[in-house]
């Protein structure tokens, strides 16, 4: 059974009472949380928080002070609590728009060692159960507009299962775009069964780039344990070679963020069959369209006859 979160307003339904803080537990747990987990980005939080206190954080859209440093902090502390039963690793969903209270969840799940799964509200419910089923979400916090009808956004039991009998002849095509390509192919190989096919944009191969890239300057000294630390979920190019599913690859031929070399090292391992697109005068970021846009919807197509 998933912990189910939702809320209208996130402090009023999704958080607990700050009354039930006391001041002085709040500032227990500035000091232990980040010497606990010796996060750098808890370290760098707590030296702010230190600095800045009741300071301004955060402004709405009309200029008036929406957080203090302090008050993002207790929302923290009380976000934490309402998570405390999830395990480490676990993945929580978050689709909250610009709401003020994203700091304090971030904080709140790098404390329990949780995975945030950003969402954007555009998201169709569809769109939104595909996504938590892929990722394995434990949870999702989402928050609603005044006046609208509070409903349960995370499916209980298994959601792969609720997603298939929701969707059974549906085919499922993974998109992934730069380190989403990451994720994608770890994704392709834990479901082989379930995946019809996958469309790699741009993919990062983050073991090469390190060792390749930047480790000549270190003499390897520093690249070569940060690269070994590297998950396997994470190394594209094992996955490639396990994977079976039909690939479409959409390369950027002037890519200024990942070298076109790396895209290839991915390629040239991808074990299954593929279809490559050059996307000519593209960068890194550049979106999909014209020649290329019909081009992939093209192989969408053989993607699909070949997943049947």
């Amino acid at each position: 059974m998933r912990t189910r979160y939702q809320s209208r307003n996130i402090l009023d339904e999704c958080l607990l009472s700050s009354s039930k803080w006391s001041a002085e537990c709040i500032r227990e747990r500035r000091l232990l949380q980040p010497m606990k987990r010796g996060d750098p980005l808890l370290v760098a939080w707590q030296n702010t928080l230190s600095r800045k206190d009741d300071d301004a954080a955060i402004f709405d859209s009309t200029g008036k002070i929406a957080r203090s440093f302090n008050e993002i902090e207790e929302q923290a502390a009380i976000f934490e609590e309402k998570i405390d039963a999830l395990p480490a690793g676990a993945v929580v969903a978050v689709q909250i728009g610009n709401h003020e209270d994203w700091p304090s969840i971030v904080i709140a799940c790098l404390r329990r060692q949780l995975v945030v799964l950003p969402l954007d509200e555009s998201l169709s419910e569809q769109q939104r159960d595909t996504a938590l089923m892929i990722c394995g979400a434990s949870a999702l916090v989402s928050a609603l507009s005044a006046g609208a009808s509070a409903k349960e956004d995370v499916p209980s039991g298994n959601s792969s299962d609720a997603l298939r009998t929701e969707h059974a002849s549906a085919p499922i095509v993974l998109f992934g775009t730069s380190i989403g390509a990451t994720a994608a192919l770890h994704v392709a190989v834990s479901h082989p069964t379930e995946i019809a096919g996958v469309i790699l944009h741009n993919p990062v191969p983050l073991r090469e780039i390190i060792l390749r890239q930047f480790g000549w300057w270190n003499l390897w000294l520093l690249a070569g344990p940060i690269a070994l630390q590297l998950p396997q979920d994470l190394d594209s190019i094992a996955n490639a070679r396990l994977s079976r599913a039909p690939a479409i690859f959409l390369l950027a031929e002037r890519d200024e963020i990942v070298a076109p070399r790396f895209h290839q090292l991915v390629v040239q391992a991808y074990a299954g069959e593929k279809r490559v697109f050059e996307l000519r005068g593209a960068h890194h970021n550049d979106p999909i369209e014209g020649t290329a846009l019909a081009d992939l919807n093209d192989a969408f197509d053989w993607v699909l006859a070949k997943g049947r």
